[in-house]
């Protein structure tokens, strides 16, 4: 129900025009577009970021970020949704760190951006020889017997307590 309730706020508002011009204060004028994907974001998450995935104008670096963002934050229709199964919770202190997380997010995000996004193409066409196959077979055998014996460990230490 909430997420159809602020679905209809939003075309409301973007239909008497409030989003984009509020979205030309947030951006200075420029790229509403991306500012009403963020906007939309606060309000509705899921809607929010549809839109800005469909914005191509804006820098890789920052879309991520502003992403990061409104995820980290979630939106008041996520609040809302929060707000009516929790009762006894603080909800300023929720909402403060709800922000923080948003905030820290973006922060992350644009620093880490250049370590975790490298520049091989999604659609990255090489094809793997039987040397690396081979390699990556080895290392996932070796993890899974690792896992393995540190379970077993796990089973016999559970054991010899269970007879003290």
């Amino acid at each position: 129900g909430y997420i159809v309730l602020f679905q209809v706020l939003l075309c409301a508002l973007d239909l008497f025009g409030i989003l984009t011009f509020f979205s030309q204060l947030f951006t200075f004028g420029q790229a509403t577009g991306f500012g009403k994907g963020i906007l939309s974001g606060f309000i509705e998450m899921t809607s929010g970021i549809n839109l800005m995935s469909q914005f191509h104008g804006i820098h890789p670096r920052i879309l991520l970020s502003c992403t990061s963002l409104v995820l980290g934050f979630g939106g008041i229709c996520i609040h809302a949704q929060t707000f009516g199964i929790i009762k006894y919770y603080n909800k300023k202190t929720y909402l403060t760190g709800k922000s923080l997380q948003g905030m820290f997010s973006s922060i992350i995000t644009y620093l880490f951006y250049p370590i975790w996004i490298s520049d091989t193409p999604v659609f990255y066409t090489h094809i793997p020889t039987q040397q690396e196959l081979n390699g990556e077979l080895y290392l996932t055998l070796f993890l899974l017997a690792v896992t393995l014996l540190l379970y077993l460990i796990f089973l016999i230490l559970s054991y010899v307590r269970s007879k003290k």
